[in-house]
């Protein structure tokens, strides 16, 4: 069995990715670095097969074309598998790192806004309908 190394990584809270995500739905571009936090100890993770990782899950659609969804998630799954498989199981256990993945980079969360697009619509609708109802006081309501 090998030794677990410490290393210091990020994460986004669940309330900071309803924000993000409230953003991103809305058109807008959201500032990820301002709510990310760090957990661990030791030295930073390198975070270069996850950053080349969410480059490959990107690129797979535009080189798939009009292929089945489930298709091309079995081909970016094994990609993200070879980037993380050698991480701490504290990390991979923890959500904050996961929300960080998919909001943090812009090709796992285009990955997702694909993969999941009429769940995305149908959140989108919700939340026009809310902040219709609710005005402008609507942003207030905890978890939003």
């Amino acid at each position: 069995m090998r030794a677990v190394e410490e290393v210091v990584y990020k994460t986004i809270s669940l309330d900071a990715c309803r924000d993000l995500l409230a953003e991103r739905m809305e058109g807008a571009e959201p500032d990820v670095g301002a709510v990310i936090e760090t957990r661990g100890s030791g030295k930073p993770l390198d975070m270069d097969r996850i950053a080349d990782a969410a480059i490959a899950v990107a690129d797979l659609r535009e080189d798939r074309g009009p292929t089945k969804r489930d298709s091309i998630e079995g081909v970016a799954a094994i990609e993200l598998y070879e980037a993380v498989e050698r991480l701490p199981p504290v990390m991979l256990n923890d959500p904050g790192f996961w929300r960080y993945l998919s909001l943090g980079y812009s090709g796992f969360w285009d990955f997702v806004a694909w993969r999941h697009r009429e769940q995305l619509r149908e959140v989108r609708s919700f939340l026009r309908g809310f902040r219709k109802l609710c005005g402008s006081r609507g942003r207030a309501v905890e978890g939003l």
